[in-house]
């Protein structure tokens, strides 16, 4: 998995993947690194599931994703 380079230019994310089961209700925190160089816009990471439940948020964000 990908360790964060602050020599390198560019915008990073660790870990770059990820996969987990949880049952409903079940929870689990997840820790991740970002990096930033401080240059050039700003990139927008959303983290959601794609169930049924979701589907009203996911919509929300398409639409609001100009805003943000």
């Amino acid at each position: 998995n990908l360790q964060i380079n602050k020599s390198v230019k560019y915008s990073q994310v660790a870990p770059q993947l990820m996969s987990m089961t949880l049952l409903p209700g079940e929870e689990r925190e997840v820790e991740m690194e970002v990096f930033e160089t401080g240059r050039g816009p700003l990139d927008l990471y959303i983290l959601m599931d794609f169930s049924n439940s979701m589907s009203d948020d996911l919509n929300n964000l398409k639409s609001m994703g100009n805003q943000l």
